[in-house]
């Protein structure tokens, strides 16, 4: 049996979707490592303690952004998605 280029390995021909601008979720992805370089020195200061505000500035603030910006990707993939 020969498999099509649209088929998958459960055997369903699907579709495909509008193409993605893959711009965006870069785009996205430039401005959280902007944020991250303007603001990491302010969220360290502000915590004001010698472990936790490393630990916030240089840990935890990267991830969070970098979780925004994940859910901002999948939010523009969702949109972009074939509707069958």
């Amino acid at each position: 049996m020969h498999m099509s280029e649209t088929m998958t390995l459960a055997g369903r021909d699907e579709t495909g979707g509008r193409p993605y601008p893959l711009w965006i979720e870069r785009a996205v992805f430039v401005l959280m490592v902007g944020a991250f370089v303007a603001f990491s020195g302010p969220i360290t200061e502000w915590v004001d303690h010698p472990i936790a505000g490393p630990l916030t500035g240089y840990v935890l603030y990267p991830f969070a952004l970098l979780a925004f910006a994940e859910m901002a990707g999948r939010i523009v993939q969702h949109r972009h998605v074939s509707k069958l």
